[in-house]
């Protein structure tokens, strides 16, 4: 194990995607995967969703008027067969995404 300190946005940087051990102020333990330090809060177990976004606009000018179209790209999933039963896409083995704030945290190890 790795002590993280102190607990800020440089330091936690370079584990996001890592598993990590918080022990919190009152003694209890949390295990998850690091995804994001953000506004004094700890983001744990972050799945990465494919989102449909939207890019700039293009613009032509044709008779004196001007037309713009939006450009819509769409990021493609592949589904894969696991060869565990039940732990498929989407599955986390530390439970859902949570925010944990700083004043929580006692201490922050990284698993190695």
């Amino acid at each position: 194990m790795r002590h993280i300190h102190p607990i800020n946005e440089d330091t936690c940087r370079e584990h996001y995607g890592k598993p990590v051990l918080i022990i919190l102020r009152d003694g209890s333990e949390l295990v998850g995967i690091l995804s994001q330090y953000d506004n004094d809060k700890l983001i744990l177990n972050r799945q990465v969703a494919a989102a449909e976004t939207t890019t700039g606009t293009l613009s032509s000018k044709r008779s004196g008027s001007l037309r713009s179209k939006k450009t819509k790209i769409k990021a493609k999933t592949k589904a894969t067969v696991s060869a565990y039963p039940g732990l498929g896409f989407g599955f986390s083995p530390f439970g859902g995404e949570f925010a944990l704030d700083l004043a929580f945290i006692a201490f922050l190890f990284l698993l190695i």
